[in-house]
């Protein structure tokens, strides 16, 4: 079972608002660039493409296996806007707000 990455919907973010066609690239926690499947749902039985593709509100279903994540979210043009390491889930919405300062990811209920 995978566990949702955001309590909601991923969704990524920085000064100016919304990142429309974001791409969230994950990797097993750590220096290197192993990559570390997210999950479409709670089942984890189908995976994201990596990088996970954000819609053009910078929204995306992000779940998470049991494993610790490396994450670095970058711009549709591909500009980092963070890199973060040692990501495990569950979180809640107050350690996604110390994780990243707030800025960049917020609480969407799903529908």
């Amino acid at each position: 079972m995978a566990s949702l990455f955001t309590n909601g919907v991923f969704q990524a973010q920085d000064a100016t608002g919304a990142l429309d066609g974001a791409l969230l690239y994950t990797y097993a926690a750590g220096d290197g660039l192993e990559e570390l499947a997210t999950y479409t749902g709670q089942d984890g039985l189908s995976a994201n493409e990596n990088p996970v593709e954000c819609d053009t509100n910078g929204q995306a279903h992000v779940w998470l296996g049991p494993d610790s994540y490396r994450m670095i979210l970058k711009t549709a043009a591909g500009v980092t806007v963070w890199d973060e390491d040692n990501i495990s889930a569950p979180l809640t919405t107050a350690d996604l707000g110390s994780i990243f300062g707030g800025s960049v990811l917020r609480y969407i209920p799903p529908a």
